[in-house]
């Protein structure tokens, strides 16, 4: 005996518009976090560039200590970030004394901190300096932007992929909604994981296992102690099925 009305069903107009809302919502978040990864990556980039052309056109100098400590950072045990600071005492070639404070930082690997140490500078601007130990590991310090393109990218994905799975979800809720036929579905297996529904089923006539992931519990109940659902099928989408919720979503159910 079918369990939904006959059709056309009426889509839940209110729950697909929060769906969209809180996508947007979402989406507004990974743009938030992917520009701010953007300004890490470029301004950890642009640091390096100013060194690196800093140590081609400089004047050198080996007059020149340097005091400090690495902080290290470590995840799951393994250490994936060395920021250095240094107290750096440096004579030009005039003789000028200098003392100035020197930071940078790498990904996954250290620098030789017992390499000969040598400075050069800009003459025309000698708080412009640059140590041997910064330009020692280009691809560590370029860690943190390839680092940063990475997660640049998954929000990007991360973007498409949402609104993809919302336009997927509205779809194929307005084909069934027209024109479908009830499946009655077995459950083999329900998972709930913060607020998401995973439920892995078997079609009636071709036994067919698919899984379906939603907001919300499936329609379900027992017979003969297997767990059975609701789904919806039509031969407008074909290979598709649409796992009925436990309140009728995505639809709004009314006797007739």
């Amino acid at each position: 005996m079918p369990v939904l009305p006959s059709r056309p069903l009426t889509v839940d107009e209110k729950l697909l518009s929060a769906r969209r809302r809180k996508a947007g919502w979402l989406s507004l978040m990974f743009i938030v976090f992917g520009a701010l990864m953007t300004w890490f990556g470029l301004d950890k980039l642009h640091a390096l560039r100013r060194d690196l052309q800093l140590w081609e056109r400089g004047t050198e100098t080996r007059d020149v200590r340097a005091e400090g400590q690495v902080t290290e950072t470590s995840k799951l045990g393994v250490t994936v970030g060395y920021d250095y600071e240094f107290d750096v005492a440096w004579v030009d070639g005039a003789g000028a004394g200098h003392d100035q404070k020197v930071r940078f930082d790498t990904m996954w690997s250290p620098i030789d901190d017992g390499a000969p140490l040598t400075l050069r500078y800009d003459p025309s601007q000698p708080k412009d300096i640059v140590l041997s130990w910064q330009v020692q590991k280009v691809q560590a310090r370029l860690g943190w932007t390839y680092l940063a393109a990475a997660l640049v990218l998954l929000m990007i994905f991360a973007t498409l992929a949402l609104w993809k799975k919302e336009r997927e979800l509205e779809r194929l809720a307005r084909v069934m909604a027209e024109d479908s036929e009830e499946l009655e579905v077995e459950l083999l297996s329900v998972h709930e994981y913060k607020g998401n529904w995973t439920v892995k089923a078997r079609a009636p006539d071709d036994s067919t296992e698919f899984k379906s992931g939603a907001p919300w519990p499936p329609m379900e109940h027992t017979r003969d102690g297997k767990r059975l659902g609701v789904a919806l099928r039509s031969g407008r989408a074909p290979g598709e099925i649409l796992l009925v919720g436990a309140g009728g979503q995505p639809f709004v159910l009314r006797p007739e």
